[in-house]
């Protein structure tokens, strides 16, 4: 035989607990009778409605700039209907506090069909101003963003018309100078020649610098699209290293590249091989006499594309300055100690240009050992 489920026991809590529990609690409870007359049932009421006895006592509650509320409230306390969205009677009391009343129950002390209607009120007053200053937090950080936009854009735009006026005319101060230096055009003295070589130099750099201004900003701005193809990493990663044997070989120091074949990807090839570069470039120009640098590619475990490291034994660079070193202009403080050249930029392009195809740009450094930077690449940007 099935048992019978037993059947639910429903507690009443006596009269007078009940009384006694709603008098210490902290929140406003008041009970309005079918006469229009209140009796408060929480410490916190007297002093909230001055002691007022009448129907309108609740509306007295209200702060007298807000009557549509107040209003409100006494429409509600009239019908005798229960509140179903308690933030509809959101209201600002006298003293300037926010409450948030809400009906709750008839009869909730006695014969329910005495009629009592008992209002149930929270002092929402953090809550509010947290809100309110949340909200103008909010538009002014969207002030300041909109006006962080407009300043970059103008420096963007600043940038690019600058670099482009100052090209033009370096880029013929280098024609010019490689012109003078060709015997073709008459002699010239040795202490001529270097000259020449001097301006020659400088001219390079200043145009060097403008060059990554200009791609630095395209980058920013959003407008330097990369132009995809497939090609091998691991061949892009020696041809990187062939190109500057001859510099190495100036500074007396040794290229050691080894890399291992592995399945193509899809890249821009002229920004990846600008990245090496610039790799391979800062490695060699803060390598020691006679040092090596070491170039290593290999797939990345678990098939995640490529993984490309360049690692010199040189100057290094001081631990707290590792994490500038991806701000523009920004240098580590002992290669300008020792008169490296160098402009700040490379490795900020460098990264900027991995980021876009969805890989990643590490510098991993001790002064006075040396510096590894290291590359993922992925088998295609994202």
């Amino acid at each position: 035989m099935a048992r019978q489920a037993p059947e639910p026991v429903t507690a009443t809590l006596p009269a007078d607990l009940l009384r006694a529990v709603l008098e210490r609690a902290r929140s406003l409870i008041v009970g309005v009778r079918p006469d229009g007359t209140w009796f408060p049932l929480s410490q916190t009421v007297p002093e909230l409605l001055g002691g007022a006895t009448d129907d309108r006592a609740l509306v007295r509650l209200v702060h007298p700039e807000d009557q549509a509320a107040a209003q409100r409230l006494y429409d509600q306390a009239s019908a005798r209907e229960r509140v179903t969205d308690p933030a509809d009677l959101r209201v600002r009391s006298a003293s300037g506090r926010w409450i948030t009343l809400e009906t709750v129950a008839a009869g909730l002390l006695g014969d329910p069909r005495a009629g009592v209607v008992v209002f149930y009120g929270r002092d929402v007053t953090v809550q509010r101003e947290t809100e309110r200053a949340l909200r103008i937090a909010q538009r002014d950080l969207e002030a300041q963003n909109a006006e962080l936009a407009e300043l970059a854009e103008m420096k963007n735009e600043f940038v690019a018309i600058v670099s482009h006026e100052m090209r033009s005319p370096l880029t013929a101060v280098v024609s010019f100078s490689h012109l003078l230096a060709d015997p073709e055009q008459g002699p010239l003295s040795p202490r001529q020649l270097e000259f020449v070589e001097v301006i020659d130099r400088n001219a390079v750099r200043l145009l060097r610098l403008i060059d990554d201004l200009l791609l630095l900003t395209r980058i920013e701005s959003g407008g330097l699209p990369l132009q995809l193809s497939i090609g091998s990493p691991a061949e892009l990663v020696r041809t990187a290293a062939a190109d500057h044997a001859l510099a190495a070989d100036a500074a007396d120091v040794k290229i050691d590249c080894e890399v291992t074949e592995g399945p193509f990807a899809e890249y821009d090839e002229v920004r990846l091989h600008q990245v090496l570069s610039n790799v391979l470039g800062n490695a060699l120009k803060f390598s020691v006499t006679g040092g090596t640098v070491r170039v290593r590619a290999h797939p990345a475990l678990g098939g995640g594309g490529w993984a490309i490291e360049v690692a010199d034994h040189g100057i290094g660079i001081p631990e707290v300055e590792i994490d500038k070193l991806f701000s523009p202009f920004v240098r580590g403080s002992n290669a300008g100690r020792r008169g490296v050249p160098g402009t700040g930029l490379g490795l900020v392009v460098s990264r900027a240009i991995i980021d876009m195809h969805g890989g990643t740009l590490a510098v991993e450094s001790t002064e006075g050992e040396g510096t590894t930077v290291r590359i993922h690449l992925p088998l295609r940007p994202p």
